[in-house]
């Protein structure tokens, strides 16, 4: 059986559920359940003691012997005080007449009945009631809907007001259609906050505050001189190109000149030198005959 139960950090989205929700538990079951929200830590810490709440929840309680609170196996299973009394055959609930339990439900039935009477005993509400059944008929009767004979047949059909009231399957059915649409209330009330949260979001950071409106000239004269911008960054990236493609066949020119001119160079070298190798020659065979005619 459940002793307690508490639910934290509920939001009014679950708020609401449960108020829908709760109309089919047991009254006991709902009395057992405390929905908490964010302010969830002075409650427990008045019903649980600090050193038995985790650290998360705003307690103390660490567990470090056994890997953190969230793997331990800590309860009252495993309290040896209450495994002994279990055994000793203290902890075991003893047994109860049911003799008080039904004197109790047959005063709470008479209690109902007499209650259901004192409401339904006024002789105003029956007279009403059957007023208005009656105006309801005659209506259908005069649009044509029926014949004279079946109108008062209708008339003698038409159950007693007090029978309808005290009916309990009519009882029945209007409590499940109000806990239904109390359910469904909650549903569409978080359906709706679920679906307008992010659009307040993405509104405030689409459309801030302070924003100014640009007039239509501005924006047409602004959008002009971007094209302007645009087509004189394009004519100067071709003049660029152009100018290189220039640089680049100027350069090459020169390069096969200079090439050229190594080549003229080497020429005219190899024929100086062929010019002085001669040129000694010469001067040898010159000297040679000089030497001769000295002797």
């Amino acid at each position: 059986t459940l002793n307690r139960m508490f639910i934290i950090n509920a939001g009014y989205g679950f708020r609401l559920v449960w108020n829908g929700v709760k109309s089919f538990l047991d009254p006991k079951t709902t009395a057992k359940i405390h929905v908490l929200g964010n302010k969830y830590q002075s409650k427990l810490l008045e019903i649980i003691n600090a050193n038995e709440l985790p650290e998360f929840l705003g307690g103390k309680c660490t567990c470090a012997d056994k890997g953190g609170c969230m793997r331990s196996d800590k309860g009252p299973w495993n309290d040896p005080e209450i495994f002994k009394l279990v055994q000793n055959g203290e902890g075991r609930c003893p047994r109860k007449s049911l003799s008080g339990i039904e004197e109790k439900t047959i005063s709470v039935c008479k209690n109902v009945t007499e209650e259901k009477r004192e409401v339904f005993e006024p002789e105003e509400t029956y007279k009403k009631a059957a007023a208005e059944m009656e105006k309801f008929i005659d209506k259908t009767v005069d649009t044509g809907a029926y014949p004279t004979q079946e109108h008062h047949k209708a008339k003698n059909i038409v159950p007693d007001p007090k029978d309808l009231l005290l009916s309990p399957a009519v009882e029945t059915k209007g409590y499940l259609y109000g806990s239904m649409m109390a359910l469904l209330m909650g549903i569409v009330g978080v359906m709706r906050l679920t679906k307008n949260m992010p659009r307040k979001l993405t509104q405030g950071n689409v459309y801030p505050d302070g924003v100014t409106v640009m007039p239509t000239q501005e924006y047409r004269a602004m959008v002009k001189r971007m094209t302007d911008l645009e087509e004189k960054c394009k004519s100067m990236e071709a003049a660029q190109v152009a100018i290189s493609m220039e640089r680049e066949k100027v350069l090459d020119a020169a390069l096969r000149r200079v090439d050229q001119l190594e080549l003229q160079l080497s020429e005219t070298k190899k024929a100086l030198d062929e010019t002085m190798t001669r040129q000694h020659e010469i001067m040898a065979y010159i000297e040679k005959k000089k030497k001769k005619k000295r002797k």
